[in-house]
Protein backbone atom coordinates (compact mmCIF):
# COMPACT_ATOMS: atom_id res chain seq x y z
CA UNK A 1 0.00 0.00 0.00
CA UNK A 2 1.34 3.60 -0.62
CA UNK A 3 1.73 6.03 2.46
CA UNK A 4 1.65 9.63 2.42
CA UNK A 5 3.90 11.20 4.72
CA UNK A 6 2.46 14.73 4.40
CA UNK A 7 1.47 15.04 8.42
CA UNK A 8 5.64 14.16 8.99
CA UNK A 9 6.58 16.62 6.73
CA UNK A 10 4.23 19.29 7.93
CA UNK A 11 5.77 18.17 11.62
CA UNK A 12 9.11 18.79 10.65
CA UNK A 13 8.66 22.17 9.64
CA UNK A 14 6.64 22.69 12.24
CA UNK A 15 3.27 23.33 10.70
CA UNK A 16 0.15 21.93 11.82
CA UNK A 17 -2.53 24.35 10.08
CA UNK A 18 -4.07 22.53 6.96
CA UNK A 19 -5.99 25.46 5.74
CA UNK A 20 -2.90 27.81 5.42
CA UNK A 21 -1.33 24.79 3.29
CA UNK A 22 -4.67 24.65 1.01
CA UNK A 23 -4.20 28.28 0.29
CA UNK A 24 -0.58 28.43 -0.40
CA UNK A 25 -1.02 25.21 -2.62
CA UNK A 26 -4.34 26.22 -3.93
CA UNK A 27 -5.11 22.76 -3.03
CA UNK A 28 -8.95 21.75 -1.88
CA UNK A 29 -9.19 21.77 2.26
CA UNK A 30 -10.56 18.51 1.99
CA UNK A 31 -7.50 17.13 -0.25
CA UNK A 32 -4.93 18.31 2.18
CA UNK A 33 -7.00 16.86 5.61
CA UNK A 34 -7.13 12.90 3.71
CA UNK A 35 -3.41 13.26 2.37
CA UNK A 36 -2.52 14.62 6.22
CA UNK A 37 -4.57 11.69 7.80
CA UNK A 38 -3.07 9.15 5.33
CA UNK A 39 -7.00 8.44 4.34
CA UNK A 40 -7.13 8.83 0.38
CA UNK A 41 -7.63 6.29 -2.59
CA UNK A 42 -6.03 8.40 -5.05
CA UNK A 43 -3.99 11.06 -5.85
CA UNK A 44 -3.82 13.51 -8.72
CA UNK A 45 -0.28 14.69 -10.47
CA UNK A 46 -0.89 18.62 -9.84
CA UNK A 47 -1.43 17.66 -5.69
CA UNK A 48 1.75 15.56 -6.09
CA UNK A 49 3.91 18.16 -7.72
CA UNK A 50 1.82 21.40 -5.88
CA UNK A 51 3.28 19.76 -2.28
CA UNK A 52 6.72 18.50 -3.71
CA UNK A 53 6.95 22.62 -4.24
CA UNK A 54 5.54 23.70 -1.47
CA UNK A 55 7.98 21.71 0.71
CA UNK A 56 10.82 21.59 -1.75
CA UNK A 57 11.29 17.54 -1.52
CA UNK A 58 10.69 14.53 -3.74
CA UNK A 59 7.71 12.09 -4.39
CA UNK A 60 9.39 9.70 -2.44
CA UNK A 61 9.85 11.72 0.75
CA UNK A 62 5.73 11.98 0.25
CA UNK A 63 4.60 9.15 -0.60
CA UNK A 64 6.44 5.07 0.66
CA UNK A 65 5.35 1.82 -0.53
CA UNK A 66 4.40 -0.30 2.41
CA UNK A 67 4.31 -4.02 1.38
CA UNK A 68 0.74 -5.32 2.53
CA UNK A 69 0.61 -6.24 6.02
CA UNK A 70 2.79 -3.74 7.39
CA UNK A 71 0.88 -1.80 9.76
CA UNK A 72 3.14 0.26 11.41
CA UNK A 73 4.21 3.49 9.28
CA UNK A 74 7.98 4.47 9.84
CA UNK A 75 9.50 7.53 10.70
CA UNK A 76 10.18 10.07 7.76
CA UNK A 77 13.77 9.50 7.12
CA UNK A 78 14.25 13.06 7.02
CA UNK A 79 12.14 13.78 10.05
CA UNK A 80 14.50 16.24 11.68
CA UNK A 81 15.20 18.42 8.60
CA UNK A 82 13.11 21.12 7.37
CA UNK A 83 12.17 21.38 3.88
CA UNK A 84 14.89 23.22 2.27
CA UNK A 85 17.43 20.87 4.11
CA UNK A 86 15.82 18.35 2.39
CA UNK A 87 17.91 18.36 -0.93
Amino acid sequence: MIICKLADIMAANKERNLSDLARRTGLNRATVKSLFNDNFNKIDRNTIDALCKEYNVTPGLLLEYVPDGGTEREKLPCANLTATESN
